[in-house]
């Protein structure tokens, strides 16, 4: 296991297909790369990373179609993360869904109260997944 290195899994699944069409963030990255060769199975790329600050800046460079947000992320809280991302008119239109280990019950009202799009529970099944392609279409 990797600890307390910035790795950058976006260089190591390397992708030509720019720009990407989903942002994923996480801190946990062996399901960064699970996720990541998910999407990258059904043609989608997507680009990962573990600090929900470095998603903002990834923000001004292109514009996903599906962001998905682990509410684990260290650096910021994912309910923050996910109200400035859904405040900004550019990006208010992105379906955002938070990534959980958490009961779904536990998390409903906040995800009404930062108009996430939805959750998935962790651990997930790649079928759980699926329902996620019709956003990118």
């Amino acid at each position: 296991m990797i600890k307390n290195k910035d790795f950058d899994l976006n260089d190591e699944i390397e992708s030509n297909d720019l720009p990407y069409k989903i942002l994923i963030v996480d801190n946990d990255e062996p399901t960064l790369l699970l996720l990541k060769l998910f999407f990258k199975s059904q043609g989608y790329s997507s680009y990962c990373t573990r600090r929900g600050i470095k998603s903002l800046e990834k923000l001004s460079e292109f514009i996903p179609k599906l962001i998905l947000i682990d509410l684990m992320v260290a650096d910021i809280s994912a309910f923050k993360l996910c109200e400035k991302i859904k405040s900004n008119k550019r990006f208010k239109h992105i379906p955002l869904i938070y990534l959980t280990s958490f009961p779904t019950s536990m998390v409903i009202e906040k995800i009404e109260e930062t108009k996430a799009d939805g959750c998935i529970n962790k651990p997930f099944e790649f079928e759980s997944l699926e329902h996620l392609l019709h956003y990118l279409d």
